[in-house]
């Protein structure tokens, strides 16, 4: 108690316990419900997700937040790599200096087949969009990349679901003069409505 500065009761007979922690359990729930919502995140790793919030709160209370906390029949991605791709898109938009101004990223996009929902195909026969991101953007539970793409020369977006092998380029971004002019709210409201 007194060295770690937290604050723990001793109830005779039954031991001791924690009264303050760093987040209330209703926020804990909170959390892992958003997790259990994004569609972005598959339900392998949802789960992992709400163990790691657990570590929050007490046994007690992570067994009600597992039991209290579920989504039944959530569309949920099947595609594990999201998050490693959602992590190479933030490297690529970062500037790490001045003069610096973040990388190109390099991907395929993939859609569903015509002749068969189930399968997933590349678009354009595999073809690599080069695009400078600009904004991550959660919509309805997906997750989507605004970039200036290379070949069309617009400011497109992309469901981060549907990107695949993502990379980082060894080119700058295109700056952010192609934007200008771009309100990010009417761009948003205008392509997600």
């Amino acid at each position: 108690r007194d060295e770690m500065g937290m604050d723990i009761e001793e109830q005779p007979y039954l031991g001791y316990r924690l009264l303050s922690r760093e987040f209330e359990l209703d926020d804990l729930k909170i959390l892992a419900e958003c997790v259990y919502a994004a569609k972005f995140i598959s339900e392998e790793r949802s789960e992992e997700l709400v163990d790691l919030l657990c570590e929050f709160c007490s046994e007690n209370q992570a067994k009600k937040l597992k039991r209290e906390v579920y989504l039944v029949e959530r569309v949920k991605t099947t595609q594990s790599k999201i998050l490693y791709t959602i992590n190479t898109i933030r490297e690529a938009m970062q500037a790490q200096a001045p003069s610096f101004r973040g990388s190109k990223i390099g991907f395929r996009y993939s859609t569903h087949s015509v002749t068969d929902v189930h399968k997933i195909e590349d678009k354009h026969n595999g073809k690599i969009y080069k695009v400078s991101p600009y904004k991550l953007v959660i919509n309805d539970g997906n997750y989507y990349l605004i970039g200036f793409e290379d070949d069309s020369q617009e400011v497109r977006t992309y469901r981060i679901d549907k990107i695949r092998d993502v990379q980082m380029l060894d080119e700058p971004r295109v700056d952010s003069s192609k934007y200008n002019g771009l309100s990010m709210k009417s761009y948003i409201r205008r392509t997600f409505s």
